[in-house]
């Protein structure tokens, strides 16, 4: 079963009934992020340490039985315009190059509560161009579809 590849109900089921770890399900999850993001550019960064010690403490939760709701072990990704503390933002521009945060952006909190990892930093268009992906800074952003095989 390629647990990364399954619907979030299923994940969280599957997390739920203790089928899959969050260990395992963010090891699968990075292994799909290193095996295609070379073609898609799709992530700035991957908050790798962080993303691993989430993991350990969601399953420790998960373990006593106290998660802090069904989607507790899911790694996610939140987008380089919301300010994470002590991880580079920089909107897609080269202006902020280096800016790191002192604090969570208000609307990281809630997530970063309810889903205690984030795994990766997708890239966005450059700040202020028209919705197109600039070459910052590995090249455009390919498209998932072409890449995972999906049609249309």
């Amino acid at each position: 079963m390629k647990i990364d590849l399954l619907p979030l109900s299923q994940i969280s089921d599957a997390l739920a009934s203790g089928a899959v770890s969050p260990e395992a399900l963010l090891e699968a999850s990075l292994a799909r992020i290193r095996a295609i993001d070379g073609r898609l550019h799709a992530f700035l960064r991957l908050t790798t340490d962080e993303a691993h010690a989430a993991a350990k403490a969601s399953a420790q939760r998960r373990s006593s039985r106290k998660p802090l709701g069904p989607l507790d072990g899911v790694p996610i990704a939140l987008k380089d315009i919301f300010c994470m503390e002590g991880v580079e933002t920089t909107c897609g521009s080269r202006i902020l190059e280096g800016y790191v945060p002192p604090y969570d952006a208000r609307g990281t909190c809630p997530e970063r509560r309810a889903v205690p990892r984030v795994a990766a930093r997708p890239r966005l268009p450059r700040a202020w161009s028209p919705a197109r992906s600039a070459p910052i800074p590995e090249g455009p952003s390919g498209s998932p579809r072409r890449s995972w095989g999906a049609s249309g």
